[in-house]
């Protein structure tokens, strides 16, 4: 059961780790001269909203995945 806690939390934190990568790239390809290029405001609500909510997850998937390894290694 320690084994799998551990193993289970490494991959949420390395799956935190790349969304915080993948929204930080988006973001940049979005970015040009004049700021972050948006088609419209909707489209601009839209894939913030999205990159929110993936960081909220991936926030949420390191503190777990923290909690799993922390627990495992703590009761071992």
């Amino acid at each position: 059961m320690k084994i799998l806690s551990i193993t289970i939390g490494i991959i949420l934190i390395a799956l935190s780790i790349y969304g915080r990568y993948w929204r930080g790239k988006r973001k940049f390809n979005r970015a040009n001269f004049f700021g972050e290029g948006f088609k419209s405001y909707n489209d601009f609500l839209k894939k913030t909203t999205y990159e929110n909510f993936i960081h909220f997850l991936g926030v949420f998937a390191f503190i777990v995945g923290a909690l799993l390894i922390l627990i495992a290694l703590l009761l071992g």
